[in-house]
C-alpha cells in the first residue's frame, strides 16, 4: 500500500535578529498569535492579519503551500534565494472562501484553513475534507524562534517539515 503524499509548507520567517541575543538579556515569554483580524489578496498571495502580525500564504504549485510570518507585519527576505529556491513556472492564484469558523485558501489540490479564533492553520486536500496536518495551538514566538505545534495521531510521525527547520524527527 502506498503512503499518501503529504504536502509540507515551506516556512520563511522575517523576524529573526541579525545577531544572537547577549547572555544577559532576559528571556521573553513566548508570544502567540491572537484572532484573525483581516484577510486580503494580491494576485497569487494572500495575507492573514492578527493584530499587527501577519502571515503571507502562496501556492508555488497547486499541491504546495508556502507560509511566511512577520511578527510586526513587515515582510522581509534577508536570505534572498539562499534558502527557498526560485520555482519554475507561475504560482497558483488561490480561491478565498469564508467558511464561518475559518477561511479556506484553496487550489484544486490543497486547502489551507485559517481558523479565526485564535488564528491557527491546517492543511487539507483540495476538497477541504481530508486533513494532512493541523496546528493544535497557535504559533508562538520569541526573539530567537517560532514554534509550530501540530496535532497528531497515535502512530503518526513528523519528519522534516520544511527547509531550514533544524529538526528531523518531531515526535
Amino acid at each position: 500500500m502506498r503512503n499518501p503524499r503529504v504536502v509540507w509548507p515551506q516556512w520563511s520567517y522575517s523576524g529573526f535578529p541579525r545577531s544572537p541575543p547577549t547572555p544577559t538579556r532576559p528571556r521573553r515569554r513566548p508570544a502567540s498569535w491572537g484572532d484573525l483580524t483581516g484577510i486580503s489578496g494580491d494576485g497569487a498571495t494572500v495575507t492573514l492579519n492578527s493584530g499587527s502580525a501577519a502571515v503571507r500564504v502562496s501556492f508555488p504549485a497547486e499541491g504546495a503551500v508556502r507560509v511566511w510570518l512577520a511578527p510586526d507585519g513587515t515582510f522581509t527576505d534577508p536570505a534572498g534565494s539562499k534558502i527557498v529556491l526560485p520555482r519554475i513556472g507561475d504560482p497558483v492564484t488561490p480561491k478565498r472562501t469564508d467558511k464561518g469558523d475559518y477561511w479556506a485558501v484553496s487550489t484544486a489540490k490543497a486547502t489551507l484553513r485559517a481558523y479565526k479564533h485564535p488564528l491557527r492553520l491546517a492543511l487539507y486536500d483540495g476538497a477541504d475534507r481530508k486533513r494532512l496536518w493541523e496546528e493544535s495551538a497557535p504559533l508562538s514566538r520569541t526573539d530567537k524562534q517560532t514554534t509550530q505545534t501540530l496535532a497528531r495521531t497515535a502512530a503518526e510521525q513528523f519528519v522534516g517539515g520544511g527547509e531550514q527547520n533544524g529538526c528531523f524527527s518531531h515526535r
